[in-house]
């Protein structure tokens, strides 16, 4: 299990050029590795290594090959998605010469060039911490450097487990350089399934437990609804104004739904660990969005506004940090299925109300699916889901280090 914490080290001025460098270095690689049909991390190293390594003061080696290395991931990852969207493409253009209208034509995606500062990459080689001493000690193109931190005193409860890497940050918002450092704990020993909770997930209501629990307010529903209007408007003007609204607006509604994520996955993992539940079950969603042929637009619209797969890493790794277990199972019928009979017929489902033609059973719709998910994972074997997920997250809804990142609080011990 890893946990990643946040430390700000403040602004040091020759960081932002040490990003602007590791960037070039990056999109030199990518680019030449592209070019060449190059993905092998060890081809690449050979061919630019050495190109930036002859270069008097340029970066540091150890970052060279971090910038390489993660010049292959990407590489990697980009010539996979390149190959699914090129397929999609060509599926587009047989419907095309069959005389049928496509209303959004994909695009080939374009090379992944990063542009501005690019966050560094540090290994056990040229990074190190001291959290007893609170010192940072780290490489970069003024040598090793030591820095002094006053991390938040939540992070002190992480502080046990072993660094695996850290990236060097630049924040926009706080305009100071912050160190994401991950961390790796052993995993919890957990107890079998006996005690299943189930979670059915949807758009009406985000979740909805087997134990009568319902999470998303209407405020919340409101907001979404609202800010979808503003979206609207504003992108039928045009104009820059408008455009650098939505631009704030979007960050807004991210911060927004990462926010509500968090809070609703705390509550159903708090409400399971009191309620004496060991596990927690959901439902399988992979695929969802490939799935919304048919559906109206406004639906359409609320089905790929949520991030359901971040939703579903929020809860993995706070489940695992309480001793839960956590749980995939199969999503088919669990919103058709009679909970107590069993007898699946799709209208027996209207809107939010579920009412059995075999047995009469009548419930509210999402928690008769709760209760199915909850039933299947004891019926079935479950896909099994680890944390490794949640290394997607940044800070894992740990706390604002607003209070922690002024200048006074980041002293440079040595150069």
């Amino acid at each position: 299990m890893n946990r990643t914490i946040k430390i700000p080290i403040g602004n040091i001025h020759f960081l932002k050029e040490q990003a602007n460098r590791y960037a070039q270095v990056f999109n030199y690689i990518v680019s030449f590795g592209l070019d060449n049909n190059i993905s092998n991390a060890v081809q690449l190293h050979h061919k630019t290594y050495y190109i930036f390594a002859n270069k008097k003061d340029f970066l540091p080696s150890q970052l060279i090959i971090s910038a390489r290395s993660k010049a292959a991931e990407t590489i990697r990852g980009w010539l996979s998605l390149k190959k699914k969207c090129d397929k999609q493409i060509l599926k587009q253009q047989n419907l095309i010469t069959k005389g049928k209208h496509i209303y959004r034509p994909l695009k080939p995606i374009s090379r992944p060039i990063t542009k501005g500062l690019l966050s560094v990459r540090y290994d056990a080689r040229s990074f190190n911490i001291d959290f007893n001493k609170r010192i940072i000690s780290f490489s970069s193109i003024k040598g090793r450097q030591k820095v002094q931190f006053n991390a938040n005193p939540y992070y002190e409860q992480f502080y046990t487990g072993k660094v695996c890497s850290a990236d060097l940050c630049w924040s926009r918002k706080n305009k100071i350089f912050f160190f994401h450092v991950v961390l790796e704990f052993s995993d919890p020993v957990l107890p079998e399934h006996s005690k299943i909770l189930g979670v059915d997930l949807g758009l009406n209501n985000l979740a909805v437990s087997s134990d009568g629990k319902f999470y998303m307010k209407h405020s919340v529903r409101n907001h979404i609804t609202k800010t979808r209007g503003l979206k609207s408007r504003l992108q039928s003007k045009g104009t820059p104004s408008s455009k650098r609204h939505l631009r704030a607006l979007s960050k807004k509604e991210h911060q927004f739904r990462q926010d509500v994520n968090h809070c609703v996955t705390k509550k159903i993992v708090h409400q399971a660990k009191i309620s004496g539940y060991d596990t927690i079950a959901i439902e399988n969603l992979k695929g969802i969005r490939q799935q919304k042929r048919g559906l109206r637009k406004k639906f359409r619209a609320r089905l790929n506004s949520w991030p359901f797969d971040q939703f579903r890493a929020f809860l993995t790794y706070k489940a695992l940090a309480a001793g839960i277990n956590l749980a995939v199972v199969d999503a088919r019928y669990t919103s058709q299925k009679c909970s107590r009979c069993g007898h699946i017929y799709k209208p027996q489902r209207s809107g939010n109300n579920f009412h059995c033609i075999s047995c009469g059973y009548q419930n509210h719709a999402d928690l008769n699916a709760s209760y199915n998910i909850s039933k299947n994972l004891v019926a079935s074997d479950p896909i099994k889901d680890t944390g490794q997920c949640m290394a997607r997250t940044t800070h894992c809804g740990l706390p604002d280090q607003s209070a922690y990142c002024n200048s006074s609080a980041v002293t440079i011990l040595q150069n």
